[in-house]
């Protein structure tokens, strides 16, 4: 199996270049859809011996191609958005945090997984900018998440066939991640098109986290499924969402897989609800020692020097290099939660600009939803404001940032594609801007008066300040 999917890998990366050679203003629609890819083994448990840092490869594979693509589109006639700037400030700090790293080798590790989300939403504004390539790259992308999604399925009944998926495709708390996100993108193309193809996607997407008895992404899609009601029901959504609500608390505190995924002592926590909510402590939550590992990487780490950290990689060298095994007592080589990490590494300076980065994406993405007239853009502005939110959440309790293949790209490239396509149109969107912000009155004041002088001066003005 080894040999198989290193032979994968390799015609996969000479596909990928013949695309950015040949069709770079595709190659958006392949980047997405091969997020799922992985190529590789369990690296922290080492069990695929001389490919165990496969899928590291692969990543490095994507970035040189990704780079070349770049390089033959060019500018494309778009220039640097808010979001691509903001973003890139928070590369150059990480940059300069990677020369205070004491290990370099890890220090280019997590700069490059850094830099692959910035790669894919730059070249998703400047590749997918019809509503027609729009459409091809949402057709591929569901067929890519509905494939993987029946097999980690069959895995789930069958536990022995993960290790035979994750020689291909990401699995696990990646997958869980990406479906959540991707099943946003059903919902929004299911609330503009109105096809119930979409809505059967996204519940299938959804279920296959309740199967796993994943918190965080239950708890994200939750977040998710909140912002769309809003935007798509609005009153409606008053009725709905403590519904939503109280259907969630009741899976949590009920189910038995949930209550013992959740709590220390399940069948105490069940009984205490019953007589009093106020009888579940947050000692009794199951935190599977994070907290601890937080507490003791941030001490390290992050309190001697809050404003810029210890330098990129510092936590994550201190994980393999086998010191925190015996304090901590887990085998465990990343934080799970990538807020943390980021603050022990790039300080508070690199964890404020990260932020403010998807911050200036989800404004991005408001804006494109608002002025957008094809089906597509508004599908992906949607797709965008629902996915921006809870991606910002899932990093608080996940290591969604390693997951960039199939987790951190999509958002950022979903605002960046709503963007794109909403002025692509220039005359539709001028019409649509005039309607949701009228002139000043000034302004028409001033017009009006112009055309009633006449003369020259008038005629001359008038056009200038008529809106096109």
């Amino acid at each position: 199996m080894a040999v198989v999917s290193l032979v994968l890998m390799l015609l996969t990366t000479a596909f990928a270049a013949n695309v950015a050679f040949s069709r770079p203003r595709s190659f958006s629609l392949f980047l997405l859809p091969a997020g799922l890819l992985y190529f590789g083994a369990d690296t922290d448990s080492g069990t695929a011996g001389p490919v165990a840092n496969l899928s590291a490869i692969w990543l490095l594979c994507l970035i040189v191609v990704s780079i070349f693509a770049i390089i033959r589109v060019g500018k494309a006639g778009v220039p640097l958005a808010a979001p691509e700037i903001g973003y890139l400030v928070f590369l150059g700090w990480c940059a300069i945090e990677s020369f205070r790293a004491a290990d370099s080798s890890f220090a280019v590790r997590a700069f490059l997984k850094l830099l692959y989300p910035f790669l894919s939403m730059y070249l998703a504004r400047r590749t997918v900018g019809s509503p027609d390539s729009a459409d091809r790259l949402i057709k591929w992308q569901f067929r890519m998440t509905t494939t993987v999604t029946v097999l980690i399925f069959t895995a789930l009944a069958i536990p022995a066939l993960f290790v035979v998926v994750n020689f291909v495709f990401w699995g696990a708390a990646a997958f869980f991640d990406h479906a959540v996100i991707i099943a946003m993108l059903a919902l929004a193309c299911w609330k503009v098109r109105g096809k119930l193809r979409y809505l059967v996607l996204a519940l299938i997407l959804s279920a296959i986290c309740f199967k796993a008895v994943n918190r965080t992404t239950i708890v994200a899609l939750a977040l998710g499924v909140s912002i769309i009601s809003v935007l798509a029901f609005r009153k409606i959504a008053v009725v709905l969402l403590p519904i939503l609500y109280v259907g969630l608390l009741a899976i949590l505190f009920t189910v038995p897989a949930f209550r013992e995924k959740m709590f220390y002592n399940p069948n105490k926590v069940q009984t205490g609800v019953l007589q009093s909510a106020s009888a579940v402590t947050s000692g009794q939550l199951n935190n599977d020692g994070r907290f601890a590992m937080w507490n003791e990487v941030l001490r390290r780490f992050f309190w001697p020097n809050p404003a810029v950290g210890s330098g990129l990689g510092a936590t994550q060298a201190w994980f393999y290099s086998g010191a925190a095994e015996p304090i901590l007592h887990t085998k465990l080589k990343i934080e799970h939660s990538e807020y943390v990490k980021l603050a022990s590494d790039t300080g508070l300076i690199g964890v404020a600009l990260f932020v403010v980065s998807i911050l200036l994406a989800l404004v991005d993405a408001i804006r494109a939803y608002r002025r957008s007239t094809e089906e597509s853009a508004r599908i992906f502005s949607l797709a965008a404001i629902c996915a921006l939110p809870m991606f910002l959440f899932i990093i608080a309790l996940d290591n969604a940032l390693l997951y960039v293949l199939p987790v951190a790209q999509f958002p950022l490239s979903f605002a960046a594609i709503a963007s794109r396509l909403s002025v692509s149109n220039p005359v539709a969107a001028s019409k649509v801007g005039r309607r949701a912000m009228p002139q000043r009155r000034w302004l028409r004041r001033r017009t009006a008066g112009e055309r009633f002088a006449g003369g020259v001066h008038a005629s001359a003005c008038a056009p200038a300040i008529r809106p096109v």
